[in-house]
């Protein structure tokens, strides 16, 4: 019963921002949460992981879209009038079944972000979603036994579809996930070295959608 120990709070992505809570532990935009699982062995690119999100498998903190006007930066800590949650330029993607519209992975008008600690809960959904074959043990075969194509992959497809519905009522996984990452300012610098005293600059900078954002503060 794993799955229903922890579950998920309405709008835990916008909560998890508003609150701040992306300091110790700044949030990844996607080819950047792609390079930083790529790093540490996972087999993902940015087609698969908007894929996994298209299905309701695995899916950004949030999402924001490029304002189609001039505006002010968005801001985290969040100031007062420049919301953009509530301005619809934001909007939270934690929630299953999805309640948004998901991008083909080519779209560079919107950007998802990741927290570091959903990399548990992916490598996870991979390994379900990764068949493996034994390619040996086809060739290693009576000759006179033909090889029913058709069956094995009905049988790969089903197996796919129960591992799908596993998946999406496991709530668990995403939970710890970001609830670590709503923790994450309190508790994670004192995992980090001797506990010491760090600086943290300052500044803004445009990302690839020409977002202005405090790099100091989250986005990054």
């Amino acid at each position: 019963m794993q799955a229903k120990l922890l579950t998920l709070p309405v709008d835990a992505g916008r909560a998890i921002v508003e609150a701040g809570a992306v300091i110790a532990c700044p949030l990844l935009g996607t080819d950047r949460f792609v390079k930083f699982c790529r790093e540490r062995g996972l087999s993902i690119n940015r087609e698969r992981l908007i894929r996994l999100e298209r299905l309701g498998l695995f899916a950004p903190v949030f999402r924001v879209r490029t304002p189609k006007k001039d505006t002010s930066p968005f801001y985290i800590p969040i100031r007062k009038g420049n919301n953009w949650f509530t301005k619809k330029w934001a909007w939270d993607t934690t929630g299953i079944p999805l309640a948004y519209e998901v991008p083909d992975h080519k779209d560079q008008t919107q950007e998802g972000y990741y927290s570091i600690f959903q990399i548990d809960y992916l490598h996870i959904i991979l390994q379900e979603m990764t068949l493996q074959v034994q390619l040996d043990s086809y060739l290693d075969r009576n000759e006179k036994r033909s090889i029913d194509w058709q069956k094995n992959g009905e049988s790969w497809m089903q197996y796919a579809a129960s591992c799908l519905e596993s998946l999406r009522m496991h709530k668990y996984r995403r939970s710890v996930a970001l609830l670590c990452q709503f923790v994450s300012n309190r508790y994670y610098p004192k995992t980090q070295g001797d506990q010491r005293t760090v600086q943290v600059g300052g500044g803004h900078y445009s990302d690839q959608c020409n977002r202005k954002i405090n790099p100091a503060l989250a986005l990054r």
